[in-house]
């Protein structure tokens, strides 16, 4: 067997990487097929349906559990806010403090542009290239002189933090603690260990709000320091160090894990077709729907859950209010109601919506954003080792996870 080189991984941050998938499963669509034969929305938490233990939850649960896997419903039930409401991730404040995850209009539609004009797609050019391609560069150069490298841990787990973290006006040692404490945060096996990382990243967050309302540059911190929240009754009021701080740290977590989990799962899907890969060599056009329908395939986050302010109704199941339902984005993007062939990895099938990013109000923020990340840092690596390969001596990688998918590793030839 092959050696393989991990740049700045260790194996805590692996193990934590691999356990944070919330539950081992590698295939889900047989089991999702079968059930969405049977109806759209069933009664049951997505967890209970795939027969995995219930895993730690950010929604509140003050009812039943439902789970919708047909796409037109899941897009329904993201539509009517009013109904399938946002309020049920609560929980995500006694870590962050208010933030948009968990608001509901109004309150998300004021907050939330605030925010909106630094992940325009008019602003991606500049992300690229103040925060991205320092990064990036810096990483291929890490691993340019070896022959075989595990990219997961070494190249797709390393930038987008970096990347995030950097535009909050985060510098030196401190995006590398950041990005180890965002792991560990996340591990479900260490709470109490968690609880002490998010302690230290707001800590941190804290030390740069106040440096840039002392002192504003041209990063996101600064933006939001100088920003103004109109209230319905038309007040004005300048953001507090709290409505800062849920601001940065929903975006740090949220724009990290998804982003290199996504970008593992685009590498491990193209260098198993090697002629795509040979193809996208050939034709850098292409990769902006190679990318998309990646995202499409298998999402970063296979549900996103909502909690019913009422007595309703979806696909002909009645469900009570105060219900929490899973609207399974994995399974709304696999419905062959709406894609032909839905479980062939096909960047060249008609360009239509999918649900990975969400719908309605609650689409995601940082889209354009994720989307530029995965383009240049594929083209990057395309332009580097144009003649990568798996590394047929390492263990076979595959995609796995309930609630995160992700690879279990990406072990590579870098010159075939």
């Amino acid at each position: 067997m092959s050696e393989t080189l991990e740049i700045g991984v260790n194996e805590g941050e692996r193990q934590r990487n691999r356990l944070n998938a919330l539950g081992v499963v590698n295939d889900l669509h047989p089991r999702l097929d079968e059930l969405r034969d049977q109806g759209d929305v069933h009664a049951q938490s997505f967890s209970a349906l795939m027969g995995q233990p219930e895993p730690p939850s950010l929604t509140m649960n003050s009812g039943s559990r439902y789970a919708v896997l047909g796409f037109e419903s899941g897009d329904a039930a993201f539509r009517q806010h009013d109904v399938f409401s946002s309020s049920g991730y609560q929980a995500t404040t006694s870590v962050w403090g208010p933030n948009i995850l968990a608001m509901d209009s109004p309150e998300h539609r004021r907050y939330r542009s605030l925010a909106q004009p630094a992940f325009a797609s008019r602003t991606m050019e500049d992300w690229e290239k103040r925060w991205l391609s320092p990064i990036l560069d810096e990483l291929i150069a890490r691993i340019r002189s070896e022959r075989s490298v595990e990219l997961y841990m070494a190249y797709c787990a390393r930038f987008p933090a970096h990347t995030i973290a950097s535009s909050f006006g985060i510098d030196g040692s401190d995006v590398e603690e950041v990005h180890d404490m965002l792991l560990r945060m996340l591990d479900q096996t260490d709470p109490e260990g968690a609880g002490r990382a998010a302690v230290r990243i707001k800590e941190i967050l804290g030390g740069v709000i106040e440096q840039r309302r002392a002192e504003p540059r041209d990063d996101i911190i600064s933006l939001l320091a100088a920003s103004e929240l109109v209230e319905e009754d038309g007040s004005r009021h300048t953001l507090s160090d709290p409505e800062i701080l849920g601001f940065a740290g929903l975006m740090l977590t949220a724009g990290s894990g998804t982003t290199y989990r996504t970008l593992g799962v685009l590498l491990l899907a193209l260098l198993q077709r090697s002629a795509l890969w040979d193809r996208l060599v050939e034709d850098r056009s292409l990769v902006p729907q190679v990318v998309e329908e990646a995202i499409r395939w298998d999402p970063p986050l296979t549900m996103f859950s909502r909690l019913t302010t009422r007595d309703t109704e979806l696909a002909g199941v009645e469900i009570p209010g105060g219900s929490v339902v899973d609207v399974v984005v994995t399974a709304a993007n696999h419905d062959p109601r709406r894609w032909d062939d839905p479980h062939a990895f096909d960047p060249f099938r008609p360009l239509i919506p999918h649900l990975s990013f969400a719908s309605g109000p609650h689409f995601c923020i940082g889209n354009q954003l994720a989307r530029m990340e995965l383009r240049v840092a594929l083209e990057r690596l395309l332009d580097a080792f144009p003649g990568m390969r798996l590394d047929p001596d390492a263990p076979e990688p595959y995609i796995t996870g309930l609630l995160f998918r992700m690879p279990t590793a990406l072990p590579v030839l870098l010159d075939g």
